[in-house]
């Protein structure tokens, strides 16, 4: 058996799965990784890279360049032009990144499930009733990045930012095995809130819960919009983001200067998997 291949199986071992990523110094971990991701050293990309490989199907085939300064540098990499090509279909918005789809379907009221028999509500998901009440009974999908998949988030349609919401919290693994073990998992993890409105008019709300911060930031990524029906697309962002603590205060941050939510605009390519209708 290959040393990936014993790795592995170990993996799928739930016991030795949740203690190795979950029963850790979380919080100064994922400090770590962020420091850590970021040295540019030959040696140390090298060696960082390789042992992603050792536990991951890591595949850098789609990368747009295929030298890295760094491991933080790989895992935020561009894809080359012309992959993830967006629906032209207008009705549809489609999945703002690479992912499994964990969850899917309607909104019972306020409340969705991580996985089977397992509930959350809205309002402690987005902290905010009057971002519940526009989504009461609404529909909802949840998508599960591999640390090997592309990184970047991108816009699922033309549409304006209305508000950002940063949550603080905790850094939960958020694998198949926390979720069954860890109740309302997505809900006590920090994650940015995204409120939109399509250009139909009707909401959108995004929640993007984070565990080990190789980047070092919740969406250290580039923006871009799908072309409908060959004309320019837009995004309206805030002037401001807000960030609410544990204790439930907030406070708003001029977006110019905050780059834990959005750092840049592109015209990369997009992910057309998961797609998912405005209308049921």
């Amino acid at each position: 058996m290959t040393i990936r291949g014993l790795i592995s199986t170990l993996s799928q071992q739930e016991d030795l799965n949740f203690l190795l990523t979950n029963r850790i110094p979380r919080a100064a971990l994922t400090r770590f990784v962020g420091w850590f991701s970021k040295i540019e050293h030959p040696l140390i990309r090298d060696l960082s890279i390789a042992c992603w490989r050792l536990f991951s199907d890591l595949d850098l085939s789609e990368a747009r360049k295929t030298s890295f300064t760094s491991l933080h540098d790989c895992f935020t990499r561009e894809l080359r032009p012309g992959l993830r090509p967006p629906d032209p279909d207008t009705s549809i918005v489609v999945s703002p990144s690479d992912g499994i789809i964990g969850a899917f379907g309607a909104i019972a009221d306020t409340e969705l499930f991580q996985i089977k028999g397992a509930p959350y509500s809205l309002l402690d998901l987005l902290g905010d009733p009057a971002l519940v009440a526009a989504h009461r009974n609404g529909r909802f999908i949840t998508l599960r990045l591999t640390s090997s998949m592309y990184h970047r988030f991108h816009a699922p349609h033309d549409c304006r930012i209305e508000q950002v919401t940063f949550i603080s919290g905790d850094t939960w693994n958020v694998n198949p095995i926390a979720l069954k073990r860890i109740e309302k998992l997505f809900c006590k993890n920090e994650r940015a809130v995204i409120r939109t409105r399509l250009q139909s008019g009707e909401p959108w709300c995004r929640s993007r819960p984070s565990w080990l911060r190789v980047s070092g930031c919740i969406f250290s990524i580039s923006c871009s919009m799908p072309q409908a029906a060959g004309q320019p697309s837009f995004l309206a962002i805030p002037e401001s983001i807000r960030v609410m603590n544990s204790g439930g205060s907030s406070t708003d941050r001029p977006s110019s200067c905050w780059r834990r939510i959005i750092s840049s605009f592109a015209t990369t390519s997009w992910n057309p998997r998961g797609f998912w209708p405005v209308s049921p």
